[in-house]
Formats: C-alpha cells, structure tokens, sequence
C-alpha cells in the first residue's frame, strides 16, 4: 500500500496493474464544504447532494473510467451478494464478490473496517464491509466461505483498509462479550477494542494466503481521512476493487 496521484486525486493504492486495480479514496481535492471537505462519496449523509455526486463522479472517472460501478446500501450485515451483468445496485448487504472485468466493487467508510480481496489465478475479486457488528455478524467468516467456492483461499490476497486503530477506539464494556478479550486494552479506565487485528486474525485463519495490513488510522489521520468517531459529523471514503480488461 502507498500513497498515490491518481489523475490529481490522492489516493490510497493498494494495487495499480494493468490486470487489476484497488484503493481508498481520502478526502482530498473534492467539491464538498465544511465537515464534509472535500472528496465525501456518502450518499448517506447530511452533506449538499450535488457536492456528493460531483465528487463520486471525480473520483470515478479518475480511477476507473468506463467501469461499471457497484453500491450496497449498507446494513453492518453479513450478507454477501455475487455480481453480474444484472446486478441491482443499493440492494442491502456489506460485501461484494465479481468474475466481470470492468466492473469496480465500492465499499464506502468512516472507520469502519474496510477489505477487499483478489485472486490472481482465477480472476476473481471481492470487497465487503466490516464494523464491529458484521464482524460480530461473522461477515469475514461468510465471505471466506463464498471465496473458498472459487478457489482455495490460499491463493487469494486480502487488503486492509484505512479504519480507526486500537489506541482511538475506545468501547463499553459490553464489547467485552462480543470479541476475545486478547483484543481489549485498558488504559486510563478506558476499554480500547482492536477491531483491526481481530479482522485480521479472522482472514488469516480462515486460509487467506496473504494479508496486507499497514494499519492506516482513519481517527489520527484528519487531514487525510473522514473519521465518524473522531468528527460525528462527516464525509465517506470510498474503498474499491477491480478487474481490468
């Protein structure tokens, strides 16, 4: 993962080839005002609509232009759907999985978990959604067991996106009950959840051959990225893969 220009937008790549493409938008270089500046793709927020869909329009035709362009509307579920050709764009669910070229699978984010997935030897890609309820929700646990239908997962590669980090994410003591206590830190009587390594541990043992994770902290970073928990008020992310023909 670096930090790229990508048609003047900077964005967080994580692969740029001519077979395959995937990132994370940040907040850079956008038409959206105030909390929300400038690059926000939320459709689900309060920011002036017409900002939102310049922005999406920006950053679409930057990274993948000529793409067929996929959306969830997203229920923190673990429900993942298989795109084709008559796909139906903002059906519910959190994760995506495509053989189609030319089709770029989104995942929009504020801290939440973000991961998308390739396989170089079979062409197939996948992206979900992972807040602590879908992870709660076994979602990474569903989306290995899909993949596992492709190909085994040790040839799949897996990609972590910016998300809010242990140190940040303080949570109430019911978390305690939902995750394995190796995962908590407290600190100042705070109860701080590492949902980051806990997603990761989920890919590795489920088989994924490799699991890139730079942990990119979407709270710390506040220049770059739009953080819920940091700002209450804010923009979206968008997290992406595609295969290219």
């Amino acid at each position: 993962m670096k930090f790229e220009s990508i048609n003047k937008l900077k964005i967080l790549s994580y692969i740029n080839t001519d077979e395959i493409i995937a990132g994370c938008s940040t907040r850079h270089e956008g038409y959206s005002k105030c909390a929300y500046s400038s690059l926000n793709v939320g459709l689900n927020t309060d920011d002036n609509i017409k900002c939102i869909l310049n922005n999406r329009k920006l950053l679409f035709n930057a990274i993948a232009p000529n793409f067929t362009n996929i959306f969830l509307n997203q229920v923190h579920s673990n429900v993942i759907h298989s795109v084709d050709k008559n796909f139906e764009n903002f059906i519910a669910g959190d994760g995506l999985i495509t053989r189609c070229k030319n089709t770029l699978l989104t995942i929009t984010t504020a801290d939440c978990g973000s991961v998308c997935f390739h396989n170089k030897e079979n062409n197939t890609i996948a992206a979900l959604h992972a807040g602590w309820k879908g992870t709660k929700a076994n979602i990474i646990e569903e989306m290995c067991l899909a993949l596992s239908k492709y190909d085994s997962l040790s040839n799949f590669t897996a990609y972590i996106g910016p998300m809010i980090q242990k140190d940040s994410y303080e949570v109430g003591e019911e978390f305690l009950n939902y995750f394995d206590s190796k995962y908590f830190e407290k600190s100042n009587n705070k109860i701080l959840f590492d949902l980051n390594q806990c997603i990761e541990d989920k890919l590795i043992e489920s088989g994924i051959g490799f699991v890139e994770n730079k942990k990119v902290d979407t709270f710390k970073n506040e220049t770059t990225f739009f953080s819920y928990r940091r700002d209450k008020t804010t923009g979206r992310m968008c997290s992406y893969i595609g295969l290219c023909e």
